[in-house]
């Protein structure tokens, strides 16, 4: 794919304490997860929470696009949707994105009077999917949460031996 858009409406998460969902974000903004690459990052929300555990997250997904432009230099004619290599664009149909949200179901702490940084890691290549041979696409999210304290960051320059200028890795998977 060229490229993977979605719009989040809001971030919700669950507290083991129990009650109900609480909406910790409400970005209402149509990302390109390709463009979120190589340590790019976009924030979805900050805000304070009681300190406690929690056992999930959900992705409320919108039922509109922002009032963006895509890849293309057009405006989003969808909320989610593809465009594929040729330039083709498809609608992503996200079962129940709009209702219960896309769930993330890994726990996460918040320790009192410190921070805590999560990353949603989406697989965009594992996660859109051809529903059989009906032609749809499907969006059925691969999402790992990262908290920051638990991993790192590595950044820097790789050179062949004697090429003038560096190497280019622009859209290379480093492991």
């Amino acid at each position: 794919y060229r490229a993977v858009y979605v719009t989040i409406a809001k971030v919700e998460v669950h507290p083991a304490s129990g009650g109900g969902w609480e909406t910790v974000a409400s970005p209402n903004k149509t990302y390109n997860l390709l463009d979120l690459v190589n340590g790019v990052r976009e924030t979805l929300g900050v805000t304070t929470l009681d300190a406690g555990h929690y056992t999930q997250m959900r992705l409320i997904l919108g039922t509109a696009p922002d009032s963006g432009t895509n890849i293309l230099s057009q405006p989003h004619p969808y909320a989610d949707y593809v465009i594929d290599q040729s330039g083709n664009v498809q609608e992503l149909t996200v079962p129940s994105g709009t209702t219960t949200g896309l769930k993330i179901v890994n726990g996460f702490d918040i320790n009192a009077d410190q921070a805590t940084e999560l990353i949603l890691d989406f697989d965009a290549m594992h996660s859109v999917v051809m529903a059989g041979s009906s032609g749809k696409y499907l969006l059925k999210p691969t999402v790992k949460v990262l908290n920051t304290a638990e991993g790192a960051t590595v950044s820097g320059i790789v050179n062949e031996a004697d090429a003038t200028p560096p190497v280019s890795l622009d859209g290379a998977l480093v492991t």
